[in-house]
């Protein structure tokens, strides 16, 4: 009995394995068609929730009135979600018995909730244009600000810059790792129900805003985030061993220092980044809708928080290689 269930359990994982081989596949040609288009590149079913509840959280935000009001607005935006998750799973549930196919069901999902080569196509605009103007266009900066949440009018080059190396690896935890992680331990039931919550931390979690209506929406982000920190970190540390200039020694460095907000998506595997490649990340800022934003720096004590196309380059090199690394031990496990 006991070698029946372990076999059943192997099937079942090296299957879901190549559904995520079939979705990363087909997420490249959805990042390239994405990056000719003025949507901000995310996440296709990011994109979607996006449209569909994005403004009226903010705006419940927005018209403040006392903290308690705020934590219990949060409070009931988050409930509205777990109802929201709920009612997908139970709709999905009675997918086998409607279609024909439910492994090309899992597939698109899939593929509507992850993002590869977005972030680096993102910057390849992005270059371009502070190469030849010095500036970026608004149509870009908007799709930067949207992707980031952060308000980017008044950002020189390296401001804008220092932004794309956090987009790209705060897109390598959240648009990569932690769906592909849900849907191999729990299927399409939890992908569903991670994605959502991903999206609602993006929305509205202390990253985004501040304040008593981020309370609730914090506990899940950080929930969230444990694992898939813990993974992209260690391929990050390990992306540094074939990375050109990168150091692995100083990118240890990181793991012992006290972040604060160290359970936030992207927060360690940043800090080794900004550690490997000898760049000084974080400070304050401001959100989309006016937030006033604060992280440590983070980064080698001499390091500067200029930083230039080529550390840009170097970061996001940095996070293919930790990618490939990633998917190899994905094809190693079948």
């Amino acid at each position: 009995m006991t070698d029946f269930i372990d076999a059943s359990l192997i099937n079942l994982i090296i299957t879901r394995i190549y559904t995520i081989v079939a979705a990363l596949i087909i997420s490249i040609p959805i990042g390239m068609v994405q990056s000719k288009t003025a949507a901000a590149p995310l996440p296709l079913f990011w994109l979607g929730l996006n449209k569909l509840f994005l403004n009226k959280l903010i705006k419940l935000n927005v018209e403040k009135r006392t903290d308690q009001d705020l934590f219990f607005r949060g409070l009931f935006v988050v409930c509205f979600f777990i109802c929201l998750s709920a009612l997908l799973v139970i709709a999905f549930n009675f997918l086998p018995a409607v279609s024909a196919d439910i492994h090309f069901v899992q597939i698109a999902f899939l593929a509507l909730a992850i993002s590869t080569v977005s972030p680096l196509l993102l910057n390849r605009d992005i270059q371009a244009h502070l190469a030849n103007n010095g500036k970026l266009t608004a149509a870009l900066e908007s799709k930067l600000s949207i992707c980031t949440m952060r308000a980017l009018s008044k950002a020189d080059s390296s401001g804008i810059n220092r932004c794309v190396i956090h987009y790209s690896v705060y897109s390598f935890i959240r648009h990569l790792i932690a769906p592909i992680l849900f849907f191999l331990i729990g299927g399409l039931p939890l992908l569903i129900i991670a994605t959502l919550f991903l999206w609602l931390s993006y929305a509205i979690g202390k990253a985004s805003l501040s304040g008593a209506y981020t309370y609730t929406i914090t506990v899940f982000e950080e929930l969230l985030s444990i694992v898939p920190n813990f993974i992209g970190t260690t391929l990050i540390i390990m992306a540094t061993f074939i990375t050109p200039r990168a150091s692995f020694k100083t990118a240890l460095h990181a793991l012992s220092l006290k972040h604060s907000g160290h359970l936030m998506p992207g927060v360690h595997p940043l800090a080794i980044t900004a550690f490997a490649i000898n760049i000084s990340i974080g400070g304050k800022e401001k959100s989309r809708y006016g937030a006033a934003i604060e992280r440590p720096w983070y980064g080698p004590r001499d390091a500067k928080a200029k930083v230039d196309g080529a550390q840009v380059k170097l970061a996001q090199y940095m996070i293919i290689v930790a990618q490939l690394l990633g998917l190899f031990a994905l094809m190693v496990f079948i």
